[in-house]
């Protein structure tokens, strides 16, 4: 299997839609910056796991999902909030 690290920031409008297309997943971390529209609610809601780290950039967010999101798997895959994960990419995983 293969982990899922999502990064947000506000993205209650594409939470939802990404999540969706990673619910084959039985490891989805998102790590958040600090949302405040609700987007943490919602992904927990929808089953993913939540940490917090304020955003200083892109690599750093996604180190410390690694280093600290207690992750299932050594294949992680990384994406932010407004990707989705096609029906092909999954099948080629």
């Amino acid at each position: 299997m293969i982990s899922i690290v999502i990064l947000t920031y506000n993205e209650v409008s594409n939470i939802e839609r990404c999540l969706k297309s990673a619910e084959w997943s039985d490891d989805v971390l998102v790590v958040d910056s600090g949302s405040i529209d609700g987007t943490c609610e919602l992904a927990e809601k929808l089953g993913a796991r939540i940490l917090f780290r304020r955003f200083d950039n892109f690599a750093n967010q996604r180190n410390f999902g690694i280093e600290h999101g207690s992750l299932k798997y050594d294949w992680v895959l990384h994406l932010d909030a407004d990707e989705v994960i096609t029906p092909e990419l999954r099948t080629e995983m």
